[in-house]
């Protein structure tokens, strides 16, 4: 009787061989089970990694996500002796009810540092990151005339790890009008868009290149908060500022539409304003909104005649703006009305 041997990234031993090497151990071996089960189809085994991370038979590496609001748990959050690798059916009988991100580890690089505390990942902390990615153009005039493999290298940080991918680089000059195959009006490459495998080895930039990229980068969820706080106050007081608005204050409160505990959410504020009063505003999922149903010099204050033409939710205290200049004039509006209310019947 033949004992089949598993390759290491899929066998309880390689997987401990694998964090023996810490970080990078860690992303290596995602890499290893991604390859194995995208690229080469084997079916894999299905494991709990130091009771932060699941995988399954396809390739795929998620981070467990714990809401006690649905009696999903964190192995290593509630088990005293959690194994650093465990099967799937192992940590079954340990814990119920798993919940993972399937799209995403979000397991920091080798060499990364949080984004916003410059806090080292290591593999002890790596469970605290979350991930977040930027796409964007960057103009290459600067960099005319060196190579693409000196250019990548000089957007190597420790705060954000950058990749290149597909159609990549872009110049005027590669722009083909010529109509494609079996087409008459549909251009071979109408932006100038070419594919990264298309260009030579040592292809140095020229003027006019433009290329894509996609900055990586990790903030611990805390911190995530902090500067989404910081951003919304930003936001807000501009608005407010933007409406005519001279004295006033802001003071950060829950968001009243979600709170989910996994996500970091906008929160709302208490305005404290010498031209109407108090009110509230703040962000639900698409819209902002304002309620003013604490303003006393808006009690006499027909608003709902003041918004008729307005086709968002509105009541008597409160309306939705579709984004920030829609916001700026409903407040615009609601502050001439408090400076100066009609006369009631």
């Amino acid at each position: 009787m033949t004992t089949e041997v598993r390759p290491l990234y899929d066998s309880k031993t390689g997987i401990l061989g694998y964090l023996a090497d810490g970080l990078a151990g860690l992303n290596e071996l995602e890499r290893a089970r991604h390859q194995a089960g995208y690229k080469r189809q084997e079916r894999l085994q299905e494991f709990c990694i130091l009771g932060r991370w699941m995988t399954d038979s396809c390739g795929n590496f998620g981070k467990i996500i714990g809401d006690k609001r649905m009696s999903y748990l964190i192995p290593a959050e509630i088990l005293s002796d959690c194994p650093r690798v465990a099967t799937r059916e192992e940590i079954s009988k340990q814990v119920e009810r798993i919940a993972w991100d399937g799209a995403s580890s979000h397991i920091p690089h080798p060499g990364m540092i949080c984004e916003l505390c410059q806090e080292a990942w290591t593999l002890e902390n790596a469970h605290d990151a979350v991930q977040f990615n930027d796409h964007v153009t960057i103009n290459c005039e600067p960099f005319v005339g060196i190579e693409l493999e000196l250019f990548e290298r000089s957007l190597i940080s420790n705060v954000r790890d950058t990749k290149l991918f597909g159609e990549f680089l872009r110049n005027d000059r590669f722009i083909d009008k010529t109509p494609m195959k079996g087409t008459t009006d549909v251009p071979k490459n109408r932006n100038g868009w070419v594919e990264r495998s298309s260009l030579p080895k040592n292809y140095r930039f020229h003027e006019g290149d433009e290329i894509n990229a996609t900055y990586f980068y990790w903030r611990h969820p805390r911190c995530h908060q902090l500067a989404v706080d910081e951003e919304a106050r930003q936001e807000m007081q501009s608005t407010i500022l933007k409406a005519g608005f001279v004295g006033f204050s802001l003071t950060p409160i829950k968001n009243g539409y979600w709170g989910d505990p996994n996500f970091a959410v906008s929160p709302w504020f208490i305005v404290e304003s010498q031209e109407m009063g108090k009110f509230t505003i703040g962000w639900r999922k698409r819209v902002i909104n304002i309620d003013w149903s604490e303003s006393e010099q808006l009690k006499s204050v027909d608003t709902l005649k003041l918004f008729e033409k307005e086709n968002v939710t509105k009541e008597t205290t409160l309306i939705h703006a579709w984004g920030y200049e829609k916001a700026v004039e409903y407040l615009t509006a609601l502050r001439i009305a408090a400076i100066s209310p009609q006369e009631g019947p």
